[in-house]
């Protein structure tokens, strides 16, 4: 998880569909990375990126693991007003996850949740992954629609998710504040 600027090394794929780091290195010739280039790479955390190009409104997150690295760096004078993540669902170690994650975006000062499918906004035939769909206050909760939901709503419901469209890749909606 990045959580402050620096260098580093990186397997990725040759030919990489979409872009995405395969594993980290510290070194190069160590074998790790057998069939794939090494790749250099400058780090950075999400506060950096706010704070170089100015305040969001909106920020969708999706950094392949260093998701709650990028929320872990934002505090209330940097949150964007709306804020999404993909995050997944199933089994007692990615509930547990999620609900830090509500926490952590409670303790930021977000007050409104939708839980959203991706599944829908997938093309047939979708080789670079699935789109996320509405996003803010047009986002769609899997259970209730458009309304956004308490941190306690959405944790309590975290199992009736899954079970109502199994197999789907989620993405977290959350809203700073309340929408005047």
């Amino acid at each position: 998880a990045v959580m402050r600027d620096e260098q580093v090394q990186f397997c990725s794929e040759l030919e990489p569909q979409h872009s995405h780091v395969e594993r980290r290195v510290d070194g190069h010739g160590d074998g790790r990375c057998a069939g794939q280039l090494v790749r250099a790479a400058t780090t950075t955390t999400c506060r950096r990126l706010l704070e170089r190009f100015g305040p969001a409104s909106y920020l969708k997150v999706d950094v392949e693991g260093s998701d709650l690295a990028c929320l872990m760096s934002l505090d209330k004078t940097i949150a964007p007003r709306y804020l999404s993540m993909e995050v997944q669902l199933g089994g007692p170690q990615r509930i547990g996850a999620l609900l830090f994650t509500l926490r952590a975006l409670r303790g930021l000062g977000y007050d409104g949740f939708k839980l959203a499918m991706q599944g829908p906004f997938c093309p047939l035939a979708h080789p670079f992954g699935c789109g996320s769909g509405p996003l803010g206050e047009d986002a769609v909760d899997a259970l209730v629609g458009e309304a956004w939901r308490s941190e306690a709503e959405v944790s309590a419901d975290l199992l009736h998710y899954p079970r109502r469209r199994p197999g789907q890749w989620w993405d977290l909606h959350a809203r700073l504040g309340a929408v005047e």
